[in-house]
Order: structure tokens, then C-alpha cells, then sequence
């Protein structure tokens, strides 16, 4: 559903256009080494705590650009999350913290602005490398054979399938190509997707969704449906909570 552009929060604030064609948007020169960058929203709760070679989104963003406006075999291109457009908006997003520090953009810097509603996946066939924060987005990259660099803690770091550079001499080498990026096998990210996306997760049987939902009232009809024996799925999460040292969660 990501692929496509089907996937339910796509549709429901609209984040693309199917109609929107590629080439009439932005130009992309295949001779150059092509540096996609896809930022997180950077006020999103909880991204003060994914820092790594960078405290923060904003931070990581500007110092990519920095890192690259002198490099015009080299090309960077920006895409912002389109949720700090069509989703909850705050005062001011990555672009415009972009164009504060860079009112003159950078010949070599593009912005792939979310209004213009450019389906991310489309972009794929064109990366030479993808750089990330954090996030899915890098997962699903490596999917497609596109070599990543993560700036952030993310859930697929430090087990060898992205590259995280500690210093900004090696973001830098990396960036560039002076140092080759980690390129993992297929079915080393295949493996960890399993865990990542299907085992690691738990059934939730007593509310309509276990996370960004209304509340609306439980799916059981009594107080018997949370007693022990009742619902596997409860009884799991109990003994990881209260028997750590017994339980495989």
C-alpha cells in the first residue's frame, strides 16, 4: 500500500497525486551522484531522543547541506515529510528553517516541496543514496537495493545493514563515495523486516486499534474477557511484565 501510495494516511490527508509527473516537476541529471535526503518532522514527539551524529532533524538537515553546497558533481535533494504540511502544522517547518539559513539555495540543492505531491517511491529508480534521520524510509530503500546512510538511532541501526557515520569527516567521505556504504544482502533486510514488522508485534484484541485511535469503547463484554486464561495475547503480556526473567516477549 506504501508502494502505491495507497497506504491509508497517504489517502486521507492527501499527501500525493498520481497525476503528478516526475520530469515536469523537478530535472534530474543521472550523470551526477544523486543524494536524496528525506527528512522526519522534526517536532514529531519523541525525535529528541533518536540523536546521534546530530541532536536533532534540523541540525542534520542544514549540516548535510553545508557538507555538499561546494561539491557540483554531487546533487542534494531535499524532500520534507508532508505531514508538516497536510497533517498537523507547526509554525514552521524544515523548509522554512532551510531557507532561513540558506536564503539563496545552493545550485546543487533541490527542494522536493510536499505540495508538490510527488509519490517518494517514484524517486527510488533516481537515488544513488538515500539519507535519513531515522524512520520506515530506510527500511524501505534497502528493499530496493538503494544504499542508506542514517544519521539517527534508528530500529535497523548498529547490525550492519545502513551506515552510521560517527564523525562528519566520515558522513562526509560517505556522501561523497570516498567510503563505500554498507550494502546489505537482500535477505539480511528481509529477515530483519520479518522481525521487525510481524514478529515483534503483539495482538491487541480489546480496542478497535492499539495505537491513534478514538476511543470508542472495548471490544469485550465483560470484565471476565481481561481474567488470566481468557485472552492469550493478555496473558503473554502480563508474564513478560511480571516474570521478565521467564518470558521471551
Amino acid at each position: 500500500k506504501r508502494f502505491s501510495g495507497n497506504s491509508n494516511v497517504f489517502r486521507q490527508y492527501g499527501f500525493f497525486d498520481p497525476n503528478t509527473k516526475l520530469h515536469d516537476a523537478i530535472k534530474i541529471d543521472s550523470n551526477k551522484r544523486n543524494i536524496f535526503l528525506f527528512s522526519n518532522v522534526y517536532w514529531d514527539v519523541g525525535m529528541s531522543e533518536f540523536g546521534a551524529l546530530y541532536s536533532g532533524v534540523l541540525e542534520w538537515a542544514i549540516a548535510s547541506i553545508t557538507l555538499l553546497k561546494d561539491t557540483p558533481d554531487c546533487h542534494l535533494y531535499v524532500k520534507p515529510h508532508p505531514s508538516e504540511l497536510f497533517d498537523v502544522r507547526s509554525g514552521k517547518g524544515v523548509i522554512d528553517e532551510i531557507y532561513k539559513v540558506f536564503p539563496v539555495l545552493p545550485d546543487n540543492l533541490t527542494i522536493i516541496k510536499p505540495e508538490m505531491k510527488i509519490l517518494t517511491y517514484d524517486l527510488f529508480e533516481y537515488i544513488d543514496v538515500g539519507v535519513v534521520y531515522n524512520g520506515t524510509l530506510g527500511l524501505e530503500m534497502l528493499f530496493h537495493d538503494i544504499p542508506v546512510i542514517a544519521c539517527g538511532k534508528t530500529p535497523y541501526g548498529v547490525i550492519n545493514l545502513v551506515s552510521e557515520p560517527d564523525s562528519e569527516e566520515s558522513y562526509l567521505e560517505l556522501l561523497l563515495g570516498e567510503t563505500d556504504i554498507v550494502n546489505p544482502s537482500k535477505s539480511q533486510v528481509s529477515q530483519f523486516a520479518y522481525f521487525y514488522f510481524i514478529k515483534t508485534l503483539i495482538p491487541w484484541n480489546f480496542t478497535k486499534t492499539a495505537y491513534g485511535d478514538v476511543f470508542s469503547g472495548f471490544n469485550m463484554q465483560d470484565i471476565t474477557g481481561i481474567m488470566p486464561n481468557s485472552d492469550h495475547y493478555l496473558d503473554h503480556i502480563c508474564k513478560a511484565i511480571l516474570e521478565p526473567e521467564k518470558t521471551n516477549i
